[in-house]
């Protein structure tokens, strides 16, 4: 499998200009996932949502894969676990943890995944850093594309 440099990485993810992503240079810009979770009223903090995530039969593994997260709220950072899904010996799923991206309030943030690294699938477990109040409740996005 090549290595892509920092700069190689830089180089395929970003136009010469370095000012607007290229994400149809080596990809296809493919939505593989665009869903949201909803933290209800009241929610105490902690309260996970996990979304799964299918990869395509046709997986391309040298391919890079972005996932966006937008969290509107203004009163909850957002924690998610971005897990491997993988089979043990036994035959039972299991999850590890690959990276974890915090989003503050208001934000959306952005992390590239190496299709060689997804495993069999992965899940994002997205938590609340503080409790909800009367009002508070809110929806969350996530959405998956290969690049």
């Amino acid at each position: 499998m090549p290595y892509l440099s920092t700069t190689d990485l830089f180089n395929k993810i970003f136009n010469s200009d370095n000012n607007s992503v290229n994400v149809s240079q080596n990809g296809s810009n493919e939505l593989i996932e665009n869903t949201s979770v909803t933290f209800a009223d009241g929610a105490t903090v902690d309260t996970e949502k996990d979304v799964d995530i299918a990869l395509p039969a046709d997986l391309d593994s040298d391919n890079l894969y972005q996932l966006l997260i937008h969290n509107p709220s203004i009163i909850t950072n957002l924690e998610n676990r971005v897990k491997i899904k993988w089979t043990d010996a036994d035959s039972n799923i299991r999850y590890s943890q690959l990276t974890y991206i915090k989003v503050g309030t208001g934000e959306g943030k952005a992390a590239l995944v190496q299709g060689s690294m997804l495993g069999e699938g992965f899940r994002v477990t997205i938590s609340n850093d503080t409790a909800l109040g009367t009002g508070e409740g809110f929806t969350a996005y996530l959405q998956v594309r290969e690049v």
